[in-house]
């Protein structure tokens, strides 16, 4: 049974799909898509649950999970592993985002995508373990429809033409230090390009307003630490670097020639921590996560004339809990809960010309931009272990909303819905 659920799912997952959803900047983003099986099933859970190449992205120390290497026993007739686990996953995703504001019409996105990630271990003896995991996002075209396109103190409808691709590329270590403590070390590239062009829908001519091609390549680095403190508790616990991420690119205005243009991002420093304590068939667990997203509130820029100088960036703090339950040796199911807070404050007050009346522009909550919503994920899990296989599936449903009050950047009613439905496992070699 293991042979055909492993060669089904590397049949689904060796096709390439796009993640067709609308970005606007930093709009219409991935925060909401968490790799890897176990987080993906389990509402984002990461330091002690994820294992082999699916821990490369999360908690590295997570890499000796993998099976280790032995040789043929003819005389026990034992048959040799090497050592290697191959990963993937799928999901299949309904996105539906609504934007709502007095005076003009609503925007609605929805979305539906089957995101992939892909990824091998190899752990040739038992102290040590390597692998890579990688998270294609094959360039898409969308277009959005009465888009509110600030302008001044007003939004004027228009339409948005948008493309972005992506690729997420992780290489990761683990070491085995004694029986009860795990090591390990990432480093994960992000790969970029974007596309963007606003037409106002009044406007006569076919000439975009605004005009933006951006790209760029980003490297962050994680250290995980996992430990056996006893028989029955496990605790895991990681760091990730920042990164000011720089966009080299172009803008064009009104149909004018093209400009070069250096477009800011930001990806925090994360920490980690989380445990799991078992009990009989059962076991809770509970993860603490704090990203650092307030030491990047002077490091983004858009890119565009009059952009925000800086944006109201606030430090976050994300708590997830949940259970597991084994219903045999082979078989468990789990639910868990998860809180992803807003990432971003209001920002400036608008004057009646949609300049700031604090002083410098500083930026807030922008159209689509999930991680600047209150997120609530609850998600269940099934699995099955085999002998030199697992496979786990689940659901999850996310919620999230926002009230930006007027005079503020995007004022307005935000609110979001995603629902996953994930399929993942591993085959050792």
């Amino acid at each position: 049974m293991a042979f055909y659920l492993m060669k089904a799912l590397l049949k689904i997952i060796s096709i390439s799909f796009a993640l067709s959803v609308a970005q606007w900047g930093p709009a219409f983003g991935y925060s909401f898509i968490y790799p890897g099986i176990q987080p993906g099933t389990e509402a984002g859970l990461s330091q002690i649950n994820t294992r082999g190449a699916s821990s490369i992205l999360w908690n590295p120390a997570n890499l000796v999970v993998t099976p280790p290497a032995f040789k043929s026993r003819p005389d026990k007739k034992t048959k040799g592993r090497r050592g290697v686990e191959v990963y993937g996953d799928v999901s299949i995703m309904s996105v539906n985002y609504s934007y709502t504001r007095e005076g003009v019409p609503p925007l609605k996105v929805s979305r539906t995508a089957p995101p992939v990630n892909l990824g091998f271990s190899w752990r040739p003896q038992s102290r040590f373990s390597l692998g890579a995991f990688f998270i294609p996002r094959p360039s898409s075209k969308s277009t959005l429809t009465d888009y509110p396109f600030p302008e001044g103190g007003s939004v004027k409808p228009s339409n948005v033409e948008q493309s972005s691709g992506s690729v997420v590329s992780g290489f990761g270590v683990g070491i085995k230090a004694n029986p009860n403590l795990s090591l390990g070390l990432s480093l994960i590239e992000t790969a970029e390009t974007n596309t963007l062009a606003v037409y106002f829908q009044d406007s006569a001519s076919d000439v975009p307003f605004v005009q933006l091609e951006s790209s760029g390549s980003f490297i962050q680095f994680l250290f995980g630490v996992r430990a056996k403190v006893s028989s029955s508790v496990t605790i895991g616990a990681s760091i990730k670097t920042p990164v000011t991420k720089k966009y080299s690119g172009s803008i064009s205005l009104e149909g004018s020639a093209p400009e070069e243009t250096q477009k800011k991002g930001y990806s925090p420093t994360e920490i980690s921590a989380g445990a799991e304590r078992k009990s009989g068939a059962g076991a809770l667990y509970g993860e603490y996560r704090r990203h650092g997203w307030g030491a990047g509130a002077s490091q983004v820029n858009e890119g565009t004339p009059n952009a925000p100088v800086r944006k109201d960036y606030k430090d976050m703090n994300v708590f997830i809990f949940g259970g597991r339950y084994n219903l045999s040796n082979t078989r468990g199911i789990g639910a868990a809960y998860g809180y992803y807070p807003s990432n971003v404050g209001f920002g400036s007050s608008l004057g009646p010309d949609g300049k700031s009346v604090d002083g410098d522009l500083v930026g807030g909550v922008t159209i689509g931009d999930f991680d600047g919503l209150n997120r609530h994920v609850f998600a269940g899990s099934y699995r099955m272990l085999f002998k030199d296989a697992y496979f786990q599936m689940g659901a999850s449903v996310q919620n999230a909303s926002r009230d930006v009050p007027a005079n503020k950047s995007a004022e307005g009613v935000h609110s979001l819905s995603v629902i996953t439905l994930a399929f993942g496992g591993g085959k050792t070699f």
